[in-house]
């Protein structure tokens, strides 16, 4: 009854602090905004804009096949080619292409005076590699009557374009096959914002433990104990640090459910309140007097603060 009567004492004294219950609330109240916050989406494409002005069968063809391409580049359209430069300029496009009128029908009976112009600011850097990957586009377009084209062979064009298709689509030179799945989206990456909720209420807890010591032995250098024998001295140091760590591990679980954190974050907070006492009780043997416990606190919390840093660090 009386380590009760002393733990309700201790624990009227922690609750007490204004300050101390101010800092709990708000450790809850972060954690529920941090759960609450909408992820946020982040955009990771290129946007590389073309100004087209083939309308043939060729052009839409062209364009269906950019759109489902599986690249970094986001291929837009523009209405003229002032908007073409314009956001070129602006830096909102990496670069852009101009395709003029009829470019499909001359590339494919091989003039290649009706030309693609691509258009650069000094700060393009990926003018090369988005040119590969719209030229792809490009031929795949049009590939079937380029080789009846190349070949001269029209009354075979039926069946030259069923080769073309058995080479493009065929198992025979290669096949892209995704290793994602649908998991990742290269173009919208969703995120939340890091707040490293285990990682503080670990530090509290210990820093609470450190605190809970020190209130003891000031009192201790007051003699308030030293009519007690060592045993009953023992109890009340130990009611100390308890009182000090617990109010931080409640907090601590509350807000590991409120995140919706693993049973193993829960229990790893749990084990964590049971190392700092124990810890906590042993280096009472080492350190006695709160002088001596003032110098060499501020340099274990450092060591402690660095530790969580770099865990925290993925």
């Amino acid at each position: 009854m009386k380590i009760y009567n002393r733990f309700i004492v201790l624990s009227k004294r922690i609750f007490s602090k204004k300050l101390y219950i101010c800092m709990l609330i708000l450790i809850i109240g972060l954690t529920t905004v941090y759960k609450f916050l909408p992820e946020r989406q982040k955009s990771a494409d290129i946007k590389v804009g073309i100004y087209m002005e083939d309308n043939s069968s060729y052009g839409e063809a062209f364009l269906d096949d950019l759109a489902e391409a599986n690249s970094l580049y986001y291929f837009y359209t523009v209405s003229n080619q002032e908007k073409l430069l314009s956001d070129i300029k602006s830096g909102y496009a990496e670069c852009g292409f101009y395709i003029p009128d009829s470019f499909f029908e001359a590339f494919i009976s091989g003039d290649y005076n009706n030309k693609i112009k691509l258009y650069v600011i000094p700060s393009t850097t990926l003018a090369n590699a988005i040119s590969e990957t719209l030229f792809a586009s490009v031929i795949s377009s049009c590939s079937k009557d380029i080789l009846v084209e190349g070949t001269k062979m029209y009354n075979y064009k039926d069946e030259l374009s069923d080769r073309m298709d058995a080479y493009l689509e065929g198992d025979e030179l290669f096949r892209v096959i995704s290793a994602t799945d649908g998991s990742y989206d290269y173009k919208t990456t969703d995120y939340h914002i890091d707040l490293h909720i285990y990682e503080l209420i670990l530090l509290l807890i210990i820093f609470s433990g450190l605190l809970g010591y020190y209130s003891y032995v000031k009192d201790a250098e007051e003699s308030i104990y030293i009519a007690l024998r060592s045993p009953d001295r023992f109890v009340i140091k130990t009611l100390y640090i308890l009182t000090a760590i617990l109010p931080v591990t409640l907090v601590g679980v509350i807000c590991a459910i409120i995140a919706s954190y693993s049973v193993s974050v829960i229990l790893n907070i749990l084990l964590c309140a049971v190392l700092v006492l124990v810890s906590t009780i042993i280096l009472s043997f080492i350190i006695k007097k709160s002088t001596y416990l003032t110098k060499v606190l501020p340099m274990i919390m450092l060591i402690v603060i660095v530790m969580v840093f770099v865990g925290s660090i993925r």
